[in-house]
């Protein structure tokens, strides 16, 4: 079922993105995630998306996330102290509004998709809404720089630090 999940979410993505009008961007940066209360850990996190239409004094658009954990959590509430790894993958519009020439906000709002590894039997796998919050800097015309803040129903929020190249 959760491969089922995953294919739809990302052939839905990349349908979406395929007719969008403008150029892509992919990015990758490192997170701090803290998953179910069980401590702090890191994460890399990968992303790609294209700016769809105007709307509004904003842009409309579509982005992919892939989120790892590196630094594994260490969950000190359970015996084995097992390191838990999450994967996460999100779909989300996004929104997003210049304030100048270089800095930027954008929102994001979607479905996201999350496995855990070496979990302890409360946490499960599982499908949810994740909402963000960045804000950014447009280095020059092929590079930004990004940091937000994700909340995702299933118990994952992430500080993302990401640079992303458009192509």
């Amino acid at each position: 079922m959760k491969k089922i999940v995953l294919a739809i979410v990302l052939s839905s993505l990349t349908a979406v993105a395929s007719f969008a009008q403008g150029g892509f961007y992919g990015g990758a940066g490192l997170a701090i995630e803290d998953a179910d209360n069980m401590g702090l850990g890191s994460a890399l996190v990968l992303n790609g998306g294209k700016e769809i239409m105007d709307l509004g004094p904003g842009r409309l658009g579509a982005e992919g996330e892939l989120t790892y954990t590196l630094a594994p959590h260490e969950d000190d509430r359970f015996s084995a102290n097992d390191d838990i790894r999450y994967l996460t993958v999100g779909a989300y519009a996004t929104y997003r509004y210049d304030l100048d020439k270089r800095f930027y906000v954008k929102g994001r709002a979607g479905l996201n998709v999350s496995s855990v590894s070496n979990a302890p039997s409360d946490t499960d796998d599982g499908i949810g809404i994740a909402v963000s919050a960045l804000g950014g800097y447009t280095f020059n015309d092929k590079i930004d720089f990004s940091s937000g803040l994700t909340v995702m129903s299933v118990g994952i929020r992430q500080i993302s630090f990401v640079a992303q190249y458009k192509f």
